[in-house]
């Protein structure tokens, strides 16, 4: 499974919605100075993939998702 774009319209820490696109293959890290959003790009993910193992309430997310072949969006 690869995440191609990840949209965040509403997240704890993420004060302007924003989408991450054209992610092409390989491994992607978020660099950036302290306060940016980089470990809520992180909780937006877990939130899609794994929703029941925390809270979710005030998240507004979605992603476009490579799964062979197979496009998902969740």
């Amino acid at each position: 499974m690869k995440l191609r774009r990840l949209w965040i319209d509403r997240l704890p820490g993420i004060d302007e919605a924003f989408e991450l696109a054209d992610m092409g293959e390989g491994v992607h890290a978020i660099l950036g100075p302290n306060g940016i959003g980089k470990s809520s790009c992180c909780r937006a993910v877990r939130a899609l993939l794994w929703s029941a193992r925390g809270p979710t309430q005030g998240f507004a997310v979605r992603a476009l998702l490579d799964c062979d072949g197979a496009e998902l969006l969740v």
